[in-house]
């Protein structure tokens, strides 16, 4: 399987964010032959365009060059599902983390992501963020595995205070109301099959 091109992946940018040629160059300040020749793969974006391109959906730009991180996009994607858990997981620990502090490297790493600016006025400093994940996903683009409440960080930062002997009492107990629950959930079915055999 190949990688996507350049003008693949902008043209995927453009269709996801809903817009057309003509509307993005319009806020980038392009001519719309431009970008379409962009996602024809006919020319390829200079720096600028690129650090422009990539600001404007909130991507990083190799992203859009198929580079670094982004080089095996291909295999991300087939392990996408895999990935979102372990970034739920994370994102948990993460929580916990920020609370108590964090070393600047990873601080880093967080404006970054949520593209946060401070500004000073005289009112005052405000503060402004970004959330990476896009909300113009469908319903059931996030398993309920990634919806994190309130409650479920409470919950694992009380967790991650217990020494390893309660912790792992904790996780034998959840896996025994989760055994019940799912015995409960399969007992009418049971149920049924026996009443429609007889």
């Amino acid at each position: 399987m190949l990688s996507k091109t350049v003008g693949q992946r902008l043209k995927s940018l453009r269709v996801s964010s809903d817009l057309t040629q003509t509307e993005i160059a319009e806020k980038l300040d392009i001519a719309q032959s431009t970008l379409a020749n962009y996602e024809k793969d006919f020319r390829f974006p200079t720096i600028d365009v690129l650090i422009k391109l990539a600001d404007f959906f909130r991507v990083p730009v190799d992203y859009i060059l198929g580079t670094g991180a982004f080089k095996d996009w291909d295999l991300l994607m087939e392990k996408k599902s895999e990935i979102a858990k372990m970034v739920s997981e994370s994102a948990m620990r993460l929580s916990v983390d920020m609370l108590n502090g964090l070393d600047e490297a990873s601080f880093s790493r967080i404006v970054y992501a949520f593209n946060i600016k401070v500004e000073k006025s005289q009112d005052g400093d405000s503060i402004t963020m970004t959330d990476p994940i896009s909300t113009n996903h469908s319903e059931d683009a996030f398993p309920d595995y990634m919806l994190v409440t309130k409650d479920d960080r409470e919950l694992l930062s009380n967790y991650q205070q217990l020494n390893h002997e309660n912790r792992t009492l904790v996780r034998a107990c959840a896996i025994n109301l989760k055994k019940e629950e799912q015995s409960q959930k399969n007992a009418p079915v049971a149920a049924g099959r026996n009443a429609t055999a007889k």
